[in-house]
């Protein structure tokens, strides 16, 4: 039986993944009263070509015939209608995912919901990954999550039918995938490989989903983003390559048959800056420059603060709406970055990179820049609806801030005095900023969109009617769709294949490794090595012998990749070097402790040559500077709490690029247990607990370029401890 107790201790130990899914739990219950409040007809602005399209492929899986051919509409004289010709394999916005397989058992309105919240589902995955990479706090995780769910720009497609644009969740994947290529510069082959199927399968599989447009813009983003990262650049090209391969099913029959109008027919504005219309204005015209800017600055500004609905024609395609508080929060929260990393600005250039690309995405969301690029891309490019908006663009720079405020949020709230005061502000700002995006959610919503949308008299008198046919005189062009879609399924069963395999071989997975030893394996290696000292005292074979069923050794080791050059500092009798060598193999390592005995110990049963044990009380740079991976388990909380700053940031200031940073502690969290810490330390080794929180180190990491790849409570037994691991950015 579940009670009240229970289940605020399950959120007090798991509190990220709580707050998870209650954010999740909200999002779900947004988005189906979304599209299903009121009993929408779909007959409004896209709804009806979005719910034909469907049923085009319903028909065709109960009927059991390939939709080749097909017609959607009865207009007033009761002739068949159709969009951009007959050809339904040949339009770019259908829907042909696996999931479309459930219309032969779901009717299309509640497909069409079913595809919603799938969508949204996978991209709150991807924020939730943000939220893990970043180590955001529970009001920054849950601020990012307001940004990337609420916004404007989604809420606004999604009430006019613009579900096939629905790839837009995904945008934090997109970033993510990106993102996680470029930081590792030295990935091996066979990885860099596996990086690349994994783009790949994202761009083809939001293409499956319909969004053309965000796929044209993704390619369009990760090729500017890697002209700043030249040494990627082959394998964007490998990753696109392949990608294209997968998508033949929809470049070859668009190419051949497709009847989409003329990509300069399609363009309404010129992006922010500019008024309607003005799409064709010269490229740089200087007098207008500054007016320009400044007319930009404020389109921005009204984009992400004005509340529009379908009353306004068109401008689902220029809001970004946030909300006010959400606009003086995301500000706020930059330029709080800003001041506290002044690198974000200095060495933009070399270490912040993927910000510039953002900046230069940014820059062809305004004035007609993007639309000269995309008029000139459309006598190259030969594909269909070369993206009209250069507004969309605007997304992609804007979800990068998103990430980049998320992180200085915590900073920019503690600006106000007292612990209890920031903690309400905090819930008052997230609080306030929910409800103004969702009363304007409510105003986008398809019944309410319906409503204040106008539709034209010819509209009014279409009926939904589908037809499939077969057309005798058009061999060629199923011949085509048969061959194009066996092309993109047997790449993506290799694909997938190619991936499996390469997975398994990864050697970077020590996390996930089955082949680590338990507790107890670690508990009798180390029996084995320090029964070659014959006078350990009883609470000596405590703090050596018996220290893995109580510290989780079992967790921290699998970090530590094979062959590394491993510096501990503060090693003890040198147990974790020991059972890290054990397990994994270590190449040239030292541990340093200030204490002789323990330090005389280790030396007395070690047996391995490229392992050295020194007593010092002092660390040099040189050592720091030559370690693959650099621990401190249960060490810092020893230390007092003016000096373990200054040394943890000079350690951490002066690793070498690369180098990974372990750091194992007690946890002050959960009281009693932090008590049991407390009593245990005292009785092992005569010292008391100065705890130094997690948040703390979590801190110096990102000041010092640390990307935080683990941060995590762990319990064993009656002892709460942490774990935070960090790699060092390459300059």
């Amino acid at each position: 039986m579940f009670s009240l107790h229970r289940i605020i201790a399950v959120i007090r130990s798991h509190p990220r993944l709580s707050i998870a899914i209650l954010l999740y739990s909200a999002g779900l219950i947004h988005w189906f009263a979304f599209i299903a409040l009121g009993h929408p007809t779909y007959q409004a602005l896209d709804w009806p070509l979005i719910h034909q399209w469907l049923d085009v492929i319903k028909q065709a899986l109960l009927t059991g015939r390939v939709p080749y051919h097909a017609s959607y509409f009865l207009n007033e004289f009761q002739t068949h209608q159709f969009i951009w010709g007959d050809r339904f394999f040949a339009i770019p916005y259908i829907t042909v995912s696996p999931q479309v397989l459930l219309l032969g058992l779901l009717s299309v309105h509640a497909f069409m919901k079913v595809q919603l919240i799938l969508l949204y589902t996978l991209g709150f995955l991807g924020v939730y990954q943000w939220v893990k990479r970043l180590d955001l706090s529970s009001g920054a995780a849950i601020l990012l999550f307001l940004f990337f769910n609420f916004n404007g720009f989604l809420v606004g497609r999604m009430g006019v039918g613009h579900l096939q644009n629905a790839g837009y969740f995904l945008v934090p994947w997109f970033l993510l995938l990106l993102y996680r290529c470029l930081e590792d510069k030295h990935e091996s082959y066979s990885r860099s490989i596996a990086h690349g199927i994994e783009f790949a399968f994202l761009v083809v599989f939001v293409l499956m989903q319909g969004s053309l447009h965000t796929v044209y813009q993704m390619v369009l983003v990760g090729f500017i983003t890697m002209l700043f990262y030249p040494k990627k650049l082959l394998w964007y090209g490998g990753s696109l390559l392949l990608a294209l391969i997968g998508a033949t099913y929809f470049i070859v029959p668009n190419i051949l048959y497709g009847q989409y109008p003329h990509a300069v027919d399609r363009i309404i504005f010129g992006g922010y800056g500019l008024a309607s219309g003005d799409a064709g204005a010269p490229l740089i015209a200087a007098k207008n420059i500054i007016t320009m800017m400044v007319n930009g600055i404020y389109h921005i500004w009204q984009a992400l603060t004005v509340a529009y609905s379908a009353r306004f024609d068109a401008t689902w395609e220029y809001s970004v709406y946030i909300s006010i508080v959400g606009a003086l929060v995301l500000f706020g929260s930059l330029m709080t970055v800003i001041a506290k990393k002044r690198s974000l600005i200095q060495g933009v250039v070399h270490r912040d990179r993927f910000v510039l690309a953002a900046i230069v995405v940014m820059g062809l969301s305004f004035s007609s820049v993007s639309y000269h690029l995309f008029n000139a891309l459309r006598h190259v490019v030969l594909l269909p609806s070369i993206d009209r908006l250069p507004s969309r663009l605007f997304y992609y720079p804007l979800s990068v801030a998103f990430l980049v405020a998320s992180t200085g949020f915590d900073v920019f709230v503690s600006m106000v005095d007292g612990k209890k005061t920031k903690r309400a502000i905090e819930w008052i700002v997230l609080f306030s900023m929910f409800a103004l995006l969702m009363i304007h959610s409510y105003g986008w919503s398809v019944n309410q969109t319906e409503k204040n949308y106008v539709r034209s008299p010819e509209a009014l008198t279409q009926k939904f009617y589908t037809v499939i046919y077969d057309r005798l005189d058009d061999t060629s062009y199923k011949k085509t769709v048969a061959v194009s879609y066996g092309v993109s399924l047997a790449t993506v069963l290799v694909c997938l294949g190619l991936y499996g395999h390469l997975r398994r071989r990864d050697p970077t997975r020590q996390e996930k490794s089955s082949t680590t030893p338990s507790s107890q394996d670690l508990v009798r290696s180390a029996r084995e090595i320090f029964s070659r000292h014959r006078h350990l005292s009883f609470r000596e074979k405590i703090t050596s012998i018996y220290r893995p069923l109580y510290a989780p050794f079992d967790r921290i080791i699998p970090w530590i990749p094979h062959g590394s050059r491993v510096l501990d500092i503060g090693c003890s009798a040198g147990t974790f070097l020991f059972l890290a060598q054990t397990v994994q193999g270590l190449g040239p390592s030292q541990g340093i402790d200030i204490d002789t005995q323990s330090i005389q110990r280790a030396k007395d049963v070690n047996t391995f040559n490229h392992i050295t044990f020194h007593t010092s009380i002092t660390i040099s740079d040189d050592l720091i500077r030559q370690a693959h991976v650099i621990t401190m388990v249960d060490l810092l909380h020893h230390i007092p709490q003016a000096e373990r700053t200054q040394l943890l940031t000079r350690i951490l200031r002066l690793a070498s690029s690369g180098c990974t940073i372990i750091i194992k502690d007690l946890n002050p969290t959960p009281r009693w247990r932090a008590m049991a810490n407390r009593i245990t330390d005292y009785l092992s080794t005569r010292s008391r607990v100065s705890y130094m929180p997690s948040s703390s180190i979590v801190e110096l990491f990102r000041q010092q370029a640390i990307e935080v790849r683990c941060c995590e409570n762990m319990y064993r037994h009656v002892w709460s401890h942490y774990l935070i691991v960090g790699i060092k950015k390459v300059s």
